[in-house]
């Protein structure tokens, strides 16, 4: 159960930094066709939320790497061991 929560949490928390980093590229794009007329202010918040978004999603892949393996609930038994004569 923590294991499956770990991951919709990552999950989720990776999909706010997709959308983060998709609306700091796009205002970061539309601050640098503005010209010279307030595109500094744009850009004083685009830049930060295409980096905190590209951060959480580079933190989701990290966390998502580290949850081990459910362990099998029947593991089949060993193989039965022959001796070659």
């Amino acid at each position: 159960m923590r294991r499956t929560l770990v991951i919709v949490g990552a999950l989720l928390l990776g999909l706010l930094g997709l959308f983060m980093s998709l609306c700091g590229g796009g205002f970061t794009v539309m601050g640098f066709g503005l010209g010279e007329e307030g595109s500094s202010g744009v850009l004083a918040l685009a830049v930060p939320s295409l980096l905190l978004g590209l951060g959480l999603i580079w933190l989701c892949v990290r966390i998502l790497r580290r949850v081990p393996p459910e362990p099998d609930q029947n593991p089949e038994p060993p193989p039965p061991e022959t001796k070659d004569p």
